[in-house]
């Protein structure tokens, strides 16, 4: 069965194959990381409540996005 996201997902697939592996870096982002903060941290503090950690979404990632990507 096929849907529109799929369709979507094979279009932008078969785009990125005609791209050559040894193009121009367009963009080179490297080491991102993103760390969420535990909502009301600061009013568990006060009641002595124990505070779960932050939520580490991403941390480290780099990547290169070609040109014809």
């Amino acid at each position: 069965m096929t849907t529109a996201i799929n369709e979507r997902q094979d279009a932008a697939l078969a785009a990125t194959r005609g791209a050559r592996a040894d193009g121009t870096v367009a963009i080179s982002i490297a080491g991102v990381s993103k760390t969420y903060p535990v909502p009301l941290a600061g009013l568990r503090r006060f009641f002595r409540m124990k505070t779960p950690a932050p939520v580490e979404a991403l941390k480290g990632v780099s990547f290169d996005v070609r040109e014809g990507e």
